[in-house]
């Protein structure tokens, strides 16, 4: 297979415009309207997901990228506690019976689910682990959990670009994956009117930077990691404000 100078495969010189602009083309509407959410002067904010969350991939716990979000609020006055529940392999369905120990239980301020990866696995090699209509009914019970029994603010995190996001769609593979499930978690989003945190534009932005941004196929090294938190970093200063009480 041709590739380019910089690392990526002939193929993915294609189809990462036409792909990049239609997700920076929407990531772009919804930021012309940017909604502040208040936080207490002192806040908990938890990160609940799967190994993306984990980030066991990256060795440096300071690297990983919930702890250098926290560590980026606190340097911007924000007096936070970053809590990152992240479990490795889980899907959706088993993560609502931890969701209460978890979540719900750490009185948080602000809450970001991160799912997908898993949910859209077929380990079998014939079905999803989560069927998508049952995907997106848990995302919207882990939203109602939080706004029934907290005062927290909830965001969606739609995946990052997996290394083989550009490959011709196939069943069974991450594309697949990418397009149905992460259009899922932006449904999700909007009609339950959750603000949405999408990694996969800023992603698919830096795919000359692949080699060096994931640890394999789908998971981060140290340099994703950082891209990972200044993408979070960048969405919740746009967005933060002080002075809800707790």
């Amino acid at each position: 297979m041709a590739r380019r100078a910089n690392g990526a495969p002939g193929w993915a010189a294609g189809l990462v415009p036409v792909v990049l602009a239609a997700a920076l083309g929407a990531a772009g509407a919804a930021e012309k309207n940017v909604e502040k959410m208040a936080i207490p002067e002192k806040a908990t904010i938890v990160f609940f997901g799967d190994s993306i969350t984990h980030s066991g991939t990256v060795k440096n716990p300071e690297k990983r990228w919930p702890r250098l979000v926290e560590k980026r609020l606190r340097a911007s006055g924000f007096d936070v506690t970053v809590i990152a529940s992240g479990k490795p392999g889980q899907t959706t369905g088993p993560a609502l019976g931890r969701f209460d120990k978890d979540v719900i239980a750490r009185r948080p301020d602000l809450v970001f689910i991160e799912y997908g990866c898993n949910d859209f696995w077929k380990r079998d090699g014939r079905n999803h682990q989560t069927p998508p209509d049952k995907f997106e009914a848990n995302l919207k019970e882990m939203i109602r959990r939080v706004r029934t029994r907290t005062k927290a603010h909830v965001v969606l995190i739609r995946n990052h670009a997996r290394r083989y996001f550009m490959k011709a769609k196939a069943e069974g593979n991450y594309r697949y994956g990418d397009e149905d499930y992460g259009e899922a978690i932006a449904k999700v989003a909007a009609e339950t009117k959750t603000p949405l945190l999408d990694m996969l534009g800023p992603f698919l932005a830096e795919a000359a930077r692949w080699k060096e941004l994931y640890h394999d196929s789908v998971h981060l090294a140290e340099p994703g990691s950082v891209l990972y938190a200044k993408i979070a970093g960048d969405w919740l200063e746009k967005r933060l404000v002080k002075g809800r009480p707790r």
